[in-house]
């Protein structure tokens, strides 16, 4: 008798996560369909690949946090009855919760983790007396209905089978929920390298609207760095409830104009993409330190796009402020094979492949150290040419390898069940 084929469906695409882990699960043999929701637009398949073969395997879901008392739990499980394995982000933990299907693995990417769960929870008790109200002479509000999706995100979350995460910056997250045991610390592979090689990005470049520009923006340049990475430094009432979302973009900016200053001689650029809430704020800041000719803006980008842009500078800039080794502009970089400049404090990360050891890059976090950090590049080159080398190689042997070993023995142990 045929053994039964494991179908795996995935659930959202935050930042196109699920549709690199989908494409990565393929390519070793497994059956997966990715359901993409209510994403941005530019986290849409196409977005994050030269071909179109991914509608084979690509279905649209109209489920969102607003919708979801109106979706009936039969259409979940009509649409998932064929699949055997369930892994997801976003609303995947409300929406298999409340059909009563068990999320193996939960493969959070920030909001769905610390925010998603707790809606209603922080109300004053005005605002508690008004939900009270509304449940008991069942009157529909926007608050009843974000309320109810909490309570079952929390229940999916907790109900999973792992939580794969390679990260302790939500750490007290896990513990808030009780769920700090089923963390496994396994990174997601964010970048498919087999869609990006030599020839895809070689070919890409030539149909590419900005080509032009940006080869005479390179060859103007000694030193040509990317800033791709989420524009958000201003202090605000959302930067104290947003912490996790604070990027420390202001003091790049500033070291890079003391860069320019002491390397007089030498033509430093700087491409960056507009890119999150403080877009304006970081223009305004750029006039004032009278770079503005140093700078070249571009839109916001589709994925495939920065692996394009990433394919002609020297090194690309993240978040100078919490510590990680990872997150979309980390991994998008050192997937081509370039330099990283970026906070990390490497006592925080110990625990993590240690016996492989993290990858080198340019660390810094104040002011200065940026600017030191980025004259040691200016002074040699090829020390961090090699980096970008070095680190290529450990996204693969440790982000790559290891993420898809974790989920094929999810879904192997699913199917010897």
């Amino acid at each position: 008798m045929k053994e039964p084929r494991v179908k795996v469906a995935i659930i959202g695409n935050m930042n196109n996560n699920n549709f690199s882990i989908t494409r990565y699960l393929r390519d070793v043999g497994y059956d997966v369909t990715l359901f993409i929701t209510n994403e941005h637009s530019h986290f849409h398949p196409s977005m994050d690949t030269f071909t179109d073969t991914y509608t084979e395997y690509v279905r649209k879901l109209n489920w969102t946090k607003d919708n979801f008392n109106q979706v009936d739990v039969r259409e979940i499980q009509s649409v998932l009855k064929d699949f055997n394995v369930f892994m997801g982000c976003g609303i995947a933990p409300a929406y298999l919760s409340k059909a009563k299907i068990q999320l193996d693995v939960f493969i959070p990417y920030g909001g769905d983790l610390y925010r998603y769960p707790y809606y209603g929870q922080n109300l004053s008790i005005r605002g508690r007396l008004s939900l009270l109200k509304g449940r008991l002479f069942n009157k529909d509000s926007k608050l009843k209905r974000k309320t109810i999706f909490s309570e079952y995100q929390r229940s999916g979350i907790k109900n999973a089978g792992h939580i794969m995460l390679g990260e302790s910056t939500y750490q007290n997250e896990l513990k808030r929920l009780g769920v700090e045991s089923k963390w496994k610390r396994v990174s997601i592979p964010m970048v498919h390298l087999n869609s990006y090689d030599n020839a895809t990005i070689n070919e890409g470049f030539k149909s590419w609207k900005y080509a032009s520009i940006l080869q005479k923006f390179r060859k103007s340049s000694d030193v040509l760095v990317l800033h791709h990475c989420r524009l958000f430094w201003k202090i605000t009432e959302d930067f104290v409830v947003n912490s996790y979302s604070n990027r420390g973009n202001d003091r790049f900016i500033r070291a890079f104009a003391k860069l320019i200053e002491e390397n007089s001689k030498k033509k430093l650029q700087l491409a960056i993409v507009e890119y999150g809430p403080d877009v304006d704020s970081t223009k305004e800041l750029i006039k004032e330190l009278g770079i503005e000719d140093r700078v070249l803006w571009l839109p916001l980008m589709s994925r495939k796009e920065i692996m394009l842009l990433l394919s002609i500078v020297d090194f690309a800039v993240d978040a100078v402020t919490v510590s990680g080794i990872g997150g979309g502009t980390t991994l998008e970089t050192i997937a081509m094979g370039k330099p990283i400049l970026r906070h990390r404090d490497d006592q925080k990360h110990l625990d993590y492949e240690s016996e492989i050891g993290l990858y080198p890059l340019m660390n810094a976090s104040s002011e200065n150290e940026i600017f030191r950090v980025m004259q040691e590049y200016v002074d040699d080159p090829e020390k961090f040419k090699k980096y970008g080398e070095i680190s290529k190689k450990w996204y693969i042997n440790v982000i790559v390898s290891k993420s898809i070993l974790f989920l094929s023995k999810v879904i192997d142990q699913k199917k010897s069940c």
